[in-house]
Formats: structure tokens, C-alpha cells, sequence
């Protein structure tokens, strides 16, 4: 019955952080609806950002309010570990590995590299990703309707998002016939975008350069 119990716990932490997540998107959200606290354990939740502290710290506010109104309060429910990369992406998979030495009870991550990194450390921790644009190509997950393992998260670009992005552009500057795109390489996520962008723009007869930043 314990072990039981402390499941329970562990997937209201994990629903709620989840939701939580999803303030990354949606800042001015409605309140949710409370969720029922799980008294007895201080869970400890590891965050893995790929930006600085300072870059991050907004999302971080606004992920903490959105666990505060489903019940979750920092220092009495859970306490929080953050590791950030400050952009060294050769950073991320040391935050990872170390969080699965901690024996974290849930990962939160930001980015299509954190993301990856997690899935590669644990099968068994539970892992909630925001910020990635495919997690399907970029094998984080099995498929958007069912993830599969531990990996669950919000995906922050459709590939049909790309096509629209273009012809939003296009129907502004109707005589445009090239269009130039700052990308990172190193990204995984970054490198899909490129991708989707370049089929969208040759539909519609644009030029497109990329610019490595």
C-alpha cells in the first residue's frame, strides 16, 4: 500500500510539473484547477536550461507560480535543483547524468539537447520537456499521441507552422523572392526548423538563405 501511495504522489507531481510546463507557452493562462497535495515527502526536481540564469529566469518564475496555484509550494512539497549551460551545449549531458546520480524524482528540461540528454540517462526517472521543436524527428519521443517510456512534454513548433510562417511573410511583401534565416547548427531542434522552412519556401518560389549564427 505504501509503495502504491507513493506512486500516486509521484504522478501528481509529475501531471502537475507537466502543467507547469506548459506556462512556458502560456504565460497569461487561466488557473487551473487545484491538485490535490502530497504531503509526507520532499520531492526534488531537477532543471536542466540550456541559457543562462538570467535568460531563464522569467520562465522559471512562471513555471513556480503555475505549480503554487496546483498546489505545490517550493521548500514544503518539492525543492528545486537548477543547472544551466549558459549556451555551452557540451554542458548538458554532465546536468543529466549528475541528476540521475542525485536520484532526482522528476527532470525538467528546456530545449531539444536537454531533452535528448535526459532520455539518454534514465529510463526510469520521470522527464518533462518544454521548448523543443520536434521530438518525434529528434527521437525524444516515439510519437506525439503516445510517447512511450518516460518522456513526456510540450513541443513548441508543428511542422505545418513553417509553411504558414512563410506565406504570413510572403502575403506582407508579395515581391519578395528571397528571405534570409539565423539559425544555431549546433541545435538538433534548429536544424529540423531549416528543414521544414526550406520546403515550405520552395513552394512558394523563394530563395531562402541560411546564415549560421
Amino acid at each position: 500500500m505504501r509503495q502504491r501511495t507513493r506512486k500516486i504522489r509521484r504522478r501528481q507531481l509529475l501531471i502537475a510539473a507537466w502543467s507547469a510546463a506548459a506556462a512556458l507557452h502560456a504565460p497569461f493562462g487561466a488557473r487551473a484547477q487545484q491538485a490535490a497535495r502530497a504531503p509526507g515527502k520532499l520531492w526534488r526536481i531537477g532543471f536542466i536550461w540550456g541559457p543562462s540564469r538570467a535568460a531563464t529566469q522569467a520562465r522559471i518564475e512562471r513555471i513556480f507560480r503555475k505549480l503554487r496555484e496546483l498546489g505545490y509550494i517550493e521548500g514544503r512539497d518539492f525543492t528545486a535543483l537548477h543547472r544551466w549551460a549558459d549556451a555551452n551545449s557540451a554542458l548538458i549531458p554532465g546536468f543529466a547524468a549528475e541528476f540521475v546520480r542525485l536520484k532526482v524524482d522528476l527532470i525538467v528540461t528546456s530545449g531539444t539537447e536537454a531533452a535528448q540528454a535526459a532520455r539518454a540517462a534514465t529510463t526510469e526517472i520521470p522527464v518533462v520537456f518544454a521548448m523543443v521543436s520536434d521530438p518525434v524527428a529528434s527521437k525524444i519521443v516515439n510519437t506525439l499521441a503516445r510517447p512511450g517510456g518516460n518522456v513526456t512534454g510540450w513541443t513548441n513548433m508543428l511542422p505545418d507552422t513553417s509553411e504558414k510562417m512563410i506565406e504570413l511573410i510572403k502575403g506582407m511583401v508579395p515581391k519578395m523572392a528571397r528571405l534570409a534565416v539565423l539559425t544555431d547548427p549546433g541545435n538538433p531542434g534548429k536544424v529540423l526548423e531549416v528543414a521544414k522552412l526550406r520546403q515550405a519556401a520552395g513552394k512558394l518560389g523563394l530563395t531562402l538563405r541560411i546564415k549560421d549564427l
